[in-house]
């Protein structure tokens, strides 16, 4: 079979990544899971069919280190890539801005923005190298739109990301690379749904109907889509 490709997932076996690296290799196309460990690489294995798992391959990567970044896009130089997927992120909050320590507003810049900017700027380099129409997808967050109480440090870094990818999709778009990012509301992943067992779970989005989304934007469907932060929120959508 020949080679379609491959994409570049950080995250990719997390409660959100596993939903989108299921999708993306159902596509025929090959997975580079960026990971810091790999722990959870080989659990993820054994649940695909032996064609997929072959076509899943593990890079460790810490999102926030400039240099390893950088050498871990430069390995896939000489590749046919077919998208950046960053998914890595964090939360840090729960407290009112009077009580918020200074190191949940750095830990929330270096998870949120600073990889976000590493991965970002890494892609852009690989991907302007490419033929065709490649993109790259980031994880924002409704939050991070409107704001929220006792979320200051967590909406601030995603507000951030979302003015980042605006502003690389203006920077990119002539040279055929899209970027955009989706908003979820609360996700229900098996770690949401263990912390908050008595919330409405009927509310939440899904991981695998963000990796819908996120399949959409990678695909020649959304060749003319680029800058949109796309909310998905589902039945617990409210307007600003």
């Amino acid at each position: 079979m020949s080679d379609k490709g491959i994409y570049l997932v950080t995250g990719a076996t997390g409660g959100l990544g596993q939903g989108v690296t299921r999708r993306l290799l159902a596509t025929g196309a090959r997975v580079a899971a960026l990971e810091r460990s790999g722990k959870g690489l080989d659990a993820m294995r054994a649940s695909l069919d032996a064609d997929a798992a072959e076509r899943l391959e593990c890079h460790k990567i810490d999102v926030t280190d400039e240099e390893i970044v950088a050498k871990v896009f430069a390995d896939y130089s000489d590749q046919k890539v077919l998208g950046v997927v960053h998914l890595v992120g964090g939360y840090a909050g729960g407290t009112p801005i009077d009580q918020t320590p200074l190191s949940d507003l750095q830990r929330m810049i270096a998870l949120n923005l600073t990889s976000a900017f590493l991965i970002m700027r890494a892609g852009a380099r690989l991907l302007t190298e490419q033929d065709g129409s490649q993109a790259m997808i980031f994880v924002g967050s409704v939050t991070g739109r409107s704001g929220g109480k006792d979320h200051g440090p967590y909406a601030a870094t995603k507000a951030a990301v979302h003015s980042l990818v605006r502003s690389a999709a203006a920077d990119l778009a002539e040279r055929g690379v899209r970027v955009n990012a989706v908003l979820p509301t609360m996700i229900a992943t098996e770690a949401n749904l263990a912390m908050m067992p008595d919330a409405d779970h009927s509310m939440w989005v899904t991981p695998d109907a963000i990796g819908a989304t996120i399949e959409y934007l990678l695909s020649d469907g959304a060749q003319s889509v680029t800058g949109a932060c796309m909310e998905i929120a589902g039945k617990s959508y409210q307007p600003d």
